[in-house]
């Protein structure tokens, strides 16, 4: 019995040994219309938030989930409403599948979307230099997380 304890744990390691799981956007996975956010908001796996940041057109998501046995993915959800603000912009949020990963290491990763045409098509439409992402937060989704500011060079 004592020599079968071992083997159990060993089996139980190996089953969630890869901490280094696959992290995916699907390209061109920038979902929209109006509304959009409170339809698949509930959908959205568990992640933490830690940052965002914007560059060379990625918006930068630097998230943190629970997992380390399956492929996770995360796609940009875009709402159509052009906010009145100043500068314009628009609300978007990140959903992530974790695809039933029951493991339970904890994952830091950058997840990186390209937002370029997006935000030349909409500060074109609006006729400015600067536009506004606002990202909902993952855990309430009346919650903005982040705004940041966009320079349209």
């Amino acid at each position: 019995m004592k020599r079968m304890i071992p083997l159990f744990l060993l089996l139980l390691v190996a089953s969630c040994e890869n901490s280094d799981p696959i992290v995916s956007v699907n390209d061109g996975a920038i979902s929209s219309g109006q509304n959009i956010i409170h339809e698949v908001f509930a959908e959205s796996d568990n992640y933490t938030l830690k940052k965002v940041t914007y560059a060379d057109g990625q918006l930068l998501f630097d998230v943190s989930f629970s997992g380390g046995c399956k492929e996770h993915s995360f796609d940009l959800v875009v709402e159509d409403d052009i906010l009145k603000t100043m500068p314009p912009g628009l609300r978007v949020f990140l959903k992530h599948e974790s695809n039933d990963d029951m493991c339970e290491a904890w994952i830091s990763e950058i997840v990186s979307v390209n937002v370029d045409d997006l935000i030349n098509k909409v500060s074109w439409l609006q006729g400015r230099e600067q536009f506004s992402v606002f990202v909902v937060s993952p855990e309430n989704e009346d919650v903005i997380a982040t705004r940041l500011i966009i320079n349209k060079n």
